[in-house]
C-alpha cells in the first residue's frame, strides 16, 4: 500500500465516525496512557484545527524504545500553545504495514507551525535525530499535516 492509498484508507475510515468526534486517550491493556481532556471536532465551531498524522510500522523489537520517544514527545508537545490533544492507534487488522498511527490536534495553522519549530529546536537541544533513529530501529515512517476542509466533510 503507498502513502496515496494508505491516506485514502485513513482517511475513509475517519469519514465514518459520528459527527462531532470526541477523542478521548485511552489505556492499553499493557500500559496505562495519561488521559487528556476529551477534544470534539467541531468543524463549524472551529474551521482551522489541524491536524499532524503519522503512520509509523514499528517492529516488535523497537517498540519499548519507539513508545519512550512518543511519550518524551507527547509530553513537550502539552506544553506548547494551541496543543489539545493526542491520539494513538494501533492496528487490529486490515492490509496496511502500519501499526501505529498517532494524531495531534492543533487549535490553528500558527499553532501547529510554531510547533514544529519548536519541536526541532527541542530535538535538537536533547541530540535526538528523528531520522537515524527511525532507521536505526527498522521503523518506517510517514509524517504529515492535515487539515479537515469543511467542503469534504
Amino acid at each position: 500500500m503507498d502513502r496515496r492509498q494508505f491516506t485514502f484508507a485513513f482517511l475513509s475510515a475517519w469519514a465514518s465516525l459520528p459527527r462531532p468526534l470526541r477523542l478521548h486517550t485511552y489505556v492499553t491493556a499493557t500500559s496505562e496512557v495519561s488521559m487528556h481532556s476529551p477534544v470534539t471536532i467541531d468543524l463549524q465551531a472551529h474551521p482551522h484545527l489541524q491536524f499532524r498524522i503519522d503512520a509509523f510500522k514499528v517492529p516488535a523489537a523497537s517498540r519499548a524504545e519507539f513508545e519512550t520517544a512518543m511519550r518524551r514527545n507527547l509530553a513537550f508537545l502539552e506544553t506548547l500553545p494551541g496543543f489539545l490533544n493526542h491520539m494513538v492507534f494501533e492496528k487490529t487488522n486490515g492490509p496496511t504495514d502500519f501499526n501505529l498511527v498517532t494524531i495531534a490536534v492543533w487549535e490553528s495553522p500558527e499553532a501547529i507551525a510554531a510547533a514544529g519549530d519548536k519541536v526541532r529546536t527541542y530535538y535538537q537541544s536533547i541530540g535526538f535525530d528523528v531520522q537515524a533513529t527511525l532507521t536505526r530501529l527498522g521503523i518506517t515512517a510517514s509524517l504529515g499535516y492535515y487539515n479537515a476542509p469543511p467542503a469534504l466533510q
